[in-house]
């Protein structure tokens, strides 16, 4: 069976949306919280499937849709809860991504993931799922299923064994896990632990966030608004809702507040242009309403590790 290796690391978020993008994801990654941010996303690509270990060094809010015909399947690792489209998720909980609808996470950091995404067409052919509940991970609220934790933790122990050896002999330029043992290997423990989480012995309930619908209006307007400076009060008038409803559902979605979310997507855009080498600091910096340089390269420097100047000249 045919399968390849890749262990793709990357410094910034933007970069790892422009990566997925390529791929032809639809994905807006935004980082929250300071320093310098570290993506690994190391993969295998087998036939109908790709697995991907996925870690984080910085907290992350991305927004994506996978493209037509798979579906993504998301095992958390890391011990610390997940804001899944609105609803605080536990550890251990097997979240359903499906193509056409849009999707949002806020990750924290030291995130640590296994993903698995697999074609429609080999989900039919070996029946992962009962065909009941797949139907039923098409409405967002309902993809998601706790699993119990001995079957998941023995699973992730394994695919942590099988990603060691395929980055050691990728290091070494040696040949890889055998493709079709592990295709096996992944279809089968997937099997398991959905059928174990099917059958009622999982984790905590998941806990819906109040007023979590507030914050993709706020993010699609704040999106439109990048070359403004608007206060969150007056985003919060804009929305035609309450500063204090805004304030709460973006503390409780995403661990920051609308004005830090805002700042934040605003240093993002000046990064972009940075590094596409279209502007310089100060064309991109005032595009994006920073009018006081020395603040602004505050700023950029605590969220991103690095100078502007340094991002525009590539050091």
């Amino acid at each position: 069976m045919e399968s390849s290796f890749r262990a793709v690391s990357f410094a910034d978020s933007d970069a790892f949306a422009e990566w997925q993008i390529a791929l032809g994801w639809d994905v807006q990654s935004t980082q929250l919280t300071y320093g310098p941010q570290e993506i690994c996303f190391d993969h295998f690509e087998l036939p109908g499937i790709v697995t991907v270990h996925f870690r984080l060094a910085q907290s992350q809010y991305d927004v994506w849709e996978p493209p037509q015909g798979t579906v993504l399947f998301l095992i958390c690792r890391a011990k610390l809860p997940v804001v899944w489209n609105g609803t605080i998720i536990p550890p251990s909980q097997l979240a359903v991504v499906r193509a056409g609808m849009n999707h949002s996470a806020k990750l924290p950091a030291g995130w640590d993931c296994y993903e698995f995404i697999v074609e429609e067409e080999l989900i039919r052919r070996t029946e992962l799922f009962p065909p009941e509940f797949f139907e039923k991970t098409a409405r967002v609220e309902d993809a998601r299923l706790p699993l119990p934790e001995p079957q998941t933790a023995r699973f992730l122990d394994r695919m942590d064994g099988y990603f060691r050896l395929a980055r050691k002999a990728d290091r070494e330029r040696a040949q890889s896990v055998d493709g079709a043992e592990f295709s096996d290997f992944v279809l089968h423990g997937l099997r398991e632990v959905i059928d174990a989480g099917l059958t009622g012995a999982g984790t905590p309930p998941s806990r819906r966030v109040r007023g979590a619908n507030l914050v993709p209006d706020a993010r699609d307007f704040m999106e439109a608004i990048l070359r403004e400076t608007l206060t969150a009060d007056q985003i919060a008038q804009s929305l035609g809702v309450a500063y204090r409803a805004l304030h709460y559902a973006f503390r409780e979605s995403l661990g920051v507040s609308p004005s830090r979310y805002y700042l934040t997507r605003r240093l993002h855009s000046v990064r972009k242009q940075l590094k596409s080498g279209t502007a310089l600091v100060t064309e991109a910096s005032l595009a994006c309403g920073f009018f006081h340089p020395s603040r602004f390269t505050r700023q950029y420097k605590r969220l991103f590790g690095e100078l502007p100047s340094e991002t525009r000249n590539g050091d």
